[in-house]
């Protein structure tokens, strides 16, 4: 099948071989709808493939008193728990405020059956730190232009996972949760 685009502004013509398509595609604001939308659709399509996707933002925080010493953010899906963010305020570095956010991830979601924890760092952040964490290095993807944007993707894989998953009577699929005040809630 060949497909061509012509562009007129923001207007795309498409010919699909038998059928013309005519649309208007063009950059939007983020919307609570428009997210709706998206998460209906990729949760048929999920349900048709047998996976669960089950996004959950989490965040954790190390502080003393009311003073945010450091913070961890980032969410669960399908099997897998992301970390997004990891900052320790300048002043309470070299406490190993970094250290203990991570082991609070790893120790929070290592009985509810997910297998690994992602992240990604830059070169001029934390790569040497995740390593020291126990994170294995997957793969470097290269900056041509600044070597201190090169990303590193980084893995640790919970080692009870198949025990976690099979005498958890809180979890459903891998990486489903559901007890009440449990990760998600």
């Amino acid at each position: 099948m060949n497909v061509y685009l012509g562009v007129s502004s923001t207007k795309y013509e498409l010919d699909v071989g038998v059928r013309e398509i005519s649309m208007v595609i063009k950059k939007v604001e983020p919307s609570d709808k428009l997210e709706n939308i998206m998460e209906e659709e990729q949760e048929r399509y999920e349900a048709l493939n047998g996976v669960v996707y089950n996004f959950t933002p989490f965040s954790f925080v190390a502080k003393e008193g009311d003073e945010i010493m450091g913070a961890i953010t980032g969410f669960t899906c399908y099997a897998e728990v992301y970390i997004d963010e990891l900052v320790v305020m300048e002043k309470h570095r070299g406490k190993n405020i970094g250290t203990q956010l991570i082991k609070m991830v790893e120790e929070y979601y290592k009985d509810y059956g997910f297998n690994n924890i992602n992240l990604c760092t830059s070169e001029f952040q934390a790569p040497v730190f995740y390593e020291k964490c126990g994170f294995e290095l997957e793969f470097v993807r290269k900056n041509k232009d600044n070597p201190k944007l090169n990303k590193y993707f980084y893995v640790k894989y919970f080692n009870n996972n198949q025990e976690a998953a099979q005498k958890s009577d809180n979890v459903g699929n891998i990486g489903q949760r559901k007890p009440a005040g449990g990760p998600g809630h």
